[in-house]
């Protein structure tokens, strides 16, 4: 006879773990990379970019979902700090795909839509005379194209070896069930990379509101989200916990794909948080991140780290020269209660 606490345990095993938020961003980019050609030239340009971005990470394929939470935090961190100029060089995956835990919403000027997630390649870009090629401006992997019939070309690459990404974000307008795209091109070596995360931010803002690419609230939200996911998946310990494949309920779409937690555990700790300061100081809310004073923000900040040789042993010291013995990093401290009654619950990481 089978006790009632063996059956239960079993149930439990058995037990996958959903992951339709991962699908359901690489199912909207696969969908747009294999559509019949469009006659509009920006439809047909999105979905050129979307079948080279999708080919890219098809080679090495990756999701992290994203805990809500965590991205609230990421997108109000301080970013008044000087960026690291070769940080793109240590990040950890050839493309990568992000899919929010929840749907973020947000209003594009004239309607709502619920963002869920982006696809992210790298970017090489170089600059073509168009005169008289018959290139028209919106074909192809053409990103722009100047006044004196000079334009850029912009090919995909690996992340760690590119000069920028471009982020597909995928999204659903209100009352239509069909996904759109809305593109994030960040420049990140070169003569267009800024120097501090807060002017690459504020250029790449003012820049997507110049060329009338939207009036409404998303890319003041998308452009610093998309960024800082990308830095801190590149940080030299990134919170992310990776599932054993065999406990995931694998939809078609990322049947061959990593998929892994980002700031899973921070996010609880956060939720955990707000609930005990909830109970003693009334409802902090999310919405804008109104935190009470005894919450010290998120921020960004510059770190030296010692080289490592390929085995992962420290070779280096943080007290000799730049370049042979250390180098900078970028580390995300998350939110932290300050002078907590309770404390929150620590996000512990393993250590190798």
């Amino acid at each position: 006879m089978v006790s009632v606490a063996k059956k239960a345990r079993d149930q439990r095993t058995k037990r996958r773990i959903k992951v339709d938020d991962a699908a359901a961003v690489i199912a909207a980019i696969q969908w747009w990379a294999s559509r019949p050609p469009a006659a509009n030239p920006g439809t047909q340009w999105a979905q050129d970019v979307a079948e080279m971005i999708f080919e890219k990470w098809s080679d090495s394929p990756v999701v992290l979902r994203v805990d809500d939470e965590f991205a609230g935090a990421l997108m109000n961190a301080n970013t008044d700090v000087e960026l690291v100029p070769d940080w793109l060089t240590r990040f950890p995956f050839d493309a990568v795909a992000y899919s929010l835990a929840t749907p973020l919403s947000l209003h594009d000027g004239q309607r709502m839509c619920r963002y869920l997630g982006m696809v992210v390649a790298g970017t090489v870009s170089k600059y073509q005379n168009l005169e008289g090629t018959g290139i028209a401006p919106t074909v192809g992997n053409l990103r722009l194209r100047a006044a004196d019939g000079r334009g850029v070309l912009t090919g995909y690459t690996k992340i760690p070896t590119a000069q920028g990404v471009r982020c597909m974000w995928v999204y659903q307008e209100e009352g239509d069930p069909n996904p759109q795209l809305q593109s994030v091109t960040l420049p990140l070596r070169g003569d267009l990379a800024a120097t501090t995360l807060a002017d690459l931010v504020k250029a790449q803002i003012q820049g997507a509101h110049e060329a009338g690419n939207s009036s409404g609230e998303e890319l003041p939200v998308l452009i610093p989200l998309s960024l800082s996911l990308l830095l801190y998946s590149a940080a030299g310990d990134p919170e992310i916990d990776w599932p054993p494949p065999e406990q995931i309920s694998r939809p078609q779409q990322i049947s061959r794909a990593e998929i892994g937690n980002l700031g899973w555990r921070t996010g609880a700790s956060l939720r955990q948080y707000r609930r005990q300061a909830g109970e003693r100081t009334g409802d902090v809310g999310i919405a804008g991140w109104r935190l009470p004073p005894h919450i010290r923000i998120a921020h960004w900040h510059r770190v030296r780290v010692a080289e490592r040789d390929e085995n992962g042993n420290v070779i280096g010291n943080r007290l000799g020269a730049e370049g042979v013995d250390w180098h900078y990093e970028l580390r995300w401290y998350p939110p932290t209660p300050v002078n907590a009654d309770n404390g929150v619950a620590p996000a512990v990481r393993d250590l190798n």
